[in-house]
């Protein structure tokens, strides 16, 4: 390896896992310093997104935070711990229990008065403080994590509609930018409603929600234009299929209805962004055999093996065979509820525009 040029030691480097690129940081200060090269990070993050996805998806759970490497449950990745946690953080990460999304690797968790940037595979860390504003109390709250690739910048975004004086649906949204570490607020008209945390993927924030005539609908925010866009289509179906909830699986939108009630539940997936011809039917599966579904429950990812991570109600998952109508529960500590998120493992650092600070984890262990 010392005879081999840099530019094919770092495409050799760039090709395997984060835990592994970890260690190696150790091996020597030529490697450390190849490693934590912010253009091999961006090489790396680039190999991820083109590559394999779903070999690099983890979920990140709340109260307590923990991250869930749901292939491991299979025994496919044999060496890997299937459930980590993050009390050894140097703050308490129990006061951060609201999942706000995730992006290139990057999570982001709020807390009552501000936000905690982490990268669960590094276990490097940021906090962000609060705006101040008092959005998060407001009925039709919605927030998400994206990356501005024109500027290079990560932004969190939060916001809530509201109607003026003279009735016209108007959102307030709220801009944090991790370059300069500063809030700003902006004003868009709206004609639709969403809620709840956004999915991020191919530059743009997603979020279910429905139109001035409660029709439903998928709408998008563009992180590099700070506008929402044309409403992505959902599954030209029938009149009978209402979303329950959308995702991102393997670099693929997602859009699933039912597992309530006894309902049938049927997941549909955007094989090509935009394009509506492009959704298909991904999988269809019979809620009677998923426990508690009556209470609630929802698809989170699916193993190499097409067996289905379940949030049940939000206080436990299990993992759900189709074939045979089988399940076990996930070892994970239950929550009072919890929130989820999938995030791909990156070396991306939240420190990423800032000089290294005491809140890093340490590069060798």
């Amino acid at each position: 390896m010392t005879k081999l040029p840099d530019d094919i030691v770092m495409d050799i480097l760039s090709r395997l896992p984060v835990k592994t690129l970890m260690r190696f940081k150790c091996v020597s200060k030529g490697w450390h310093a190849v490693i934590s090269n912010p253009h091999f990070v961006k090489m790396h993050l680039q190999r991820v997104v083109e590559g394999n996805w779903v070999s690099s998806q983890r979920i990140i759970k709340t109260d307590p935070l923990q991250s869930l490497n749901y292939e491991a449950f299979e025994g496919v990745d044999c060496d890997e711990t299937p459930v980590e946690c993050y009390h050894d953080l140097r703050v308490n990460p129990d006061y951060y229990t609201d999942l706000v999304g995730s992006c290139n690797g990057l999570v982001c968790v709020q807390g009552k008065d501000a936000m905690l940037l982490l990268n669960p595979c590094t276990r490097q860390f940021k906090i962000i403080p609060g705006s101040g504003s008092d959005l998060e109390d407001q009925r039709e709250f919605f927030h998400g994590l994206g990356y501005d690739p024109v500027a290079d910048d990560y932004k969190f975004i939060q916001g809530a509609h509201m109607v003026s004086a003279d009735s016209i649906m108007e959102s307030y949204i709220e801009i944090y930018s991790l370059k300069s570490s500063s809030w700003r607020t902006i004003k868009r008209d709206a004609n639709f409603r969403v809620f709840a945390e956004g999915i991020y993927l191919n530059g743009a924030l997603h979020w279910l929600g429905s139109t001035v005539d409660k029709e439903s609908a998928m709408v998008a925010f563009d992180i590099v234009e700070e506008k929402f866009k044309e409403l992505v289509v959902l599954p030209d179906v029938d009149k009978n299929f209402h979303p329950d909830g959308i995702g991102v699986h393997g670099g693929c939108l997602f859009a699933w209805a039912g597992l309530s009630w006894g309902e049938q539940c049927e997941v549909w997936m955007m094989s090509e962004y935009g394009r509506q011809e492009s959704w298909i039917l991904w999988q269809s599966v019979a809620a009677d055999g998923v426990p508690g579904h009556k209470h609630g429950a929802s698809p989170v990812a699916w193993t190499s093996t097409g067996k289905v991570i379940i949030d049940i109600s939000g206080y436990f998952m299990v993992l759900y065979n189709p074939e045979d109508g089988t399940y076990r529960d996930l070892p994970v500590d239950e929550a009072d509820p919890m929130a989820h998120a999938i995030y791909i493992e990156t070396l991306v650092s939240p420190h990423a525009f800032a000089e290294p600070s005491r809140s890093q984890a340490p590069e060798c262990s």
